[in-house]
């Protein structure tokens, strides 16, 4: 379906799966990917990750709290 063996499927991650359909999809529109070597990632900037912390109202909860932890 997404033109990989099953041993790549079992064994890869979900980006090389993204990858291969887009690969097929490109190549079917006459374009071609790029992708970066180990020399330009390794140039790149880290990502700064600044989580949203909601501090909750301190009162008595009647009803369902939710709290969600990733």
């Amino acid at each position: 379906m997404i033109g990989m063996d099953f041993e790549s499927v079992m064994t890869r991650g979900s980006q090389f799966r993204v990858e291969s359909i887009l690969s097929r999809i490109a190549k079917k529109n006459d374009h071609l990917l790029l992708s970066a070597s180990s020399h330009q990632v390794s140039k790149q900037r880290n990502l700064e990750v600044v989580p949203l912390v909601i501090e909750p109202d301190p009162k008595f909860y009647v009803n369902p709290v939710i709290i969600v932890d990733f």
